[in-house]
């Protein structure tokens, strides 16, 4: 059985020190751009997928201090308003 990710909880991954590109290992990064420098180690957060240089920086992404979700900012509603919308019509 799988075993549920946490989304609160950041995931450690390799970048791509040449275009930035975010892999679950080292040797995948390294690779990326056709033998690039060492990659770099970062942190996704796991609920958006955006990559930041510090686990701090990726626990706070989607989470408020106390682990809560924080609610969608303004231009989040925006963006899926459209479609929100048209599901109801």
């Amino acid at each position: 059985m799988m075993e549920q990710q946490d989304e609160t909880k950041p995931r450690p991954v390799f970048c791509c020190p040449e275009c930035g590109g975010a892999y679950d290992d080292d040797e995948a990064a390294s690779e990326c751009c056709y033998e690039s420098p060492e990659p770099d180690q970062a942190w996704q957060c796991r609920k958006c997928g955006e990559v930041h240089e510090t686990h701090d920086d990726a626990s706070l992404c989607c989470t408020d201090e106390d682990g809560e979700s924080r609610p969608p900012s303004a231009a989040e509603l925006e963006a899926v308003g459209p479609l929100r919308l048209t599901a109801i019509a």
